[in-house]
């Protein structure tokens, strides 16, 4: 999946609750970005796609003091 597309899904799906997304990267396949929710929160992205397949991720949740929620990744995969 191409990032362009994937930060378009993003946009449609989760919109009620985005604040703001800022771009970090978009290259090709690599999608690496910031989602600034609307309780003041913030969710930290990367994706590596082949294609349809989801390669690599991590997602990071920060609260609005950016301390770590929660954070999901495949780095030991």
């Amino acid at each position: 999946m191409l990032a362009s597309e994937r930060l378009l899904e993003i946009e449609e799906k989760f919109a009620e609750v985005i604040q703001r997304i800022v771009p970090l990267e978009m290259d090709g396949e690599t999608l690496r970005l910031i989602l600034y929710l609307n309780d003041g929160s913030n969710l930290r992205v990367t994706e590596q796609w082949a294609g349809k397949v989801l390669k690599r991720y991590s997602y990071y949740w920060l609260n609005p003091t950016d301390e770590l929620k929660i954070g999901w990744d495949n780095a030991y995969r």
